[in-house]
C-alpha cells in the first residue's frame, strides 16, 4: 500500500513538473514571438519614416467576426487570428497607433472572408497624425487672420475607421484595396495636398474638418461681416486644394454654425446656425438660420 502511494505521488510530481516545463517553454515561445513582432514593427517604421520610435503600450486580442444566430447579430472570436495593437511615440513626439492583423491559419481567413473581416497586414496611422499636424501648422495663422476672434483650431478627417487607421477588409473591391495600399505606403515626403487627395480618392465622403472656436457672438448685426469671413476662408482653403471641407464654428452663448459645400453648379457655401435650446438665451426672433453664400 505504501509503495502504491509513493508511485502515485511520483506520477503526480512528474505530471506537475511536465506542466510547469510546458508552461515555461510556451511562455518563452510567446515572449520570443512578441519580441520579434515588436522588432519588425520598429524596423518597418524606422525604414519608412527615417525616424526613431518607441512603443508605449502593447495589447493583443483575438480577431472577431460578426454573424447571425437565430436572427440576432453576434460577435465571435476566431481561433487562430490575432490583432496586435501598439501605441507608439515618434521622435517628433507624435503619438499614434499600429495595428498588426495576423492569420496563423490561412483557412480561417478563407472560411470567414465572406463576412467582411480585416485583411492580414500592418496598419499604422502615423502619416495621418503627422499630416494633420502639418496642415494645422500650415493654415493656423491664416485662419486666425481670416476669422475674427478665432481662439482655437482642431483639424481632422471624418469617417476614418479605427482611430484614423485605414484598413483593408475582405469585401472591399480590388480598386479600393489598391487605393488603401497606396495610401498606407505614403511617407512624410508626400505633400499635404497629395496626402489629402489620396484620402479623398479612397472615399469622396472623406472631408477635411475644421473645428474653430470663436471668442465672440454672431448676431444679425455682424452676420454680413461673418459671412464674408467664411467666404474668404473657403476660398483660401480651396486655393490650397482642400475642396472637400466642413467648417464647424463654436461661439459664445452656446451657438454653433457649420459651413459646407452647397453642391450646385457653382459649389457655393451652405452656412447653418444651431442653438443649444436649453442653454441659449437668445430670443427666437434674433436667431440666425441657414444661408447660401455665393462664391
Amino acid at each position: 500500500m505504501k509503495k502504491k502511494i509513493i508511485i502515485l505521488i511520483s506520477i503526480f510530481i512528474v505530471i506537475i513538473s511536465l506542466s510547469f516545463i510546458s508552461t515555461y517553454f510556451n511562455d518563452l515561445k510567446y515572449k520570443e514571438k512578441i519580441s520579434n513582432i515588436k522588432n519588425d514593427i520598429l524596423l518597418y517604421l524606422e525604414n519608412k519614416y527615417n525616424e526613431k520610435f518607441d512603443i508605449i503600450e502593447f495589447s493583443y486580442t483575438k480577431n472577431t467576426y460578426d454573424t447571425y444566430e437565430n436572427e440576432e447579430l453576434v460577435t465571435k472570436e476566431m481561433e487562430s487570428s490575432f490583432i496586435y495593437t501598439f501605441r507608439m511615440s515618434s521622435a517628433r513626439l507624435i503619438e499614434f497607433i499600429v495595428t498588426y492583423v495576423v492569420y496563423e491559419n490561412e483557412e480561417e481567413y478563407i472560411n470567414y472572408k465572406n463576412l467582411d473581416i480585416m485583411e492580414a497586414g500592418l496598419y499604422e496611422n502615423y502619416i495621418y497624425e503627422y499630416k494633420i499636424r502639418d496642415i494645422k501648422r500650415e493654415v493656423k495663422n491664416d485662419i486666425y487672420d481670416l476669422i475674427s476672434g478665432a481662439s482655437s483650431l482642431d483639424i481632422y478627417i471624418n469617417y476614418f475607421k479605427d482611430d484614423y487607421t485605414l484598413m483593408r477588409y475582405s469585401l472591399d473591391s480590388d480598386l479600393k484595396k489598391e487605393k488603401i495600399e497606396y495610401y498606407n505606403k505614403l511617407d512624410k515626403k508626400v505633400s499635404n495636398f497629395d496626402w489629402y487627395k489620396a484620402c479623398v480618392d479612397i472615399n469622396d465622403n472623406y472631408t477635411l474638418v475644421f473645428d474653430i472656436e470663436i471668442n465672440d457672438y454672431i448676431t444679425k448685426t455682424n452676420l454680413k461681416d461673418f459671412k464674408k469671413e467664411v467666404k474668404d476662408l473657403v476660398l483660401y482653403l480651396e486655393e490650397l486644394g482642400y475642396y472637400n471641407y466642413e467648417i464647424n464654428f463654436s461661439f459664445k452663448n452656446y451657438v454653433k454654425a457649420t459651413a459646407s459645400r452647397y453642391i450646385e453648379e457653382d459649389d457655393d457655401i451652405y452656412l447653418i446656425f444651431d442653438y443649444k435650446e436649453n442653454y441659449s438665451d437668445i430670443d427666437e426672433s434674433e436667431k440666425l438660420t441657414a444661408y447660401i453664400i455665393e462664391k
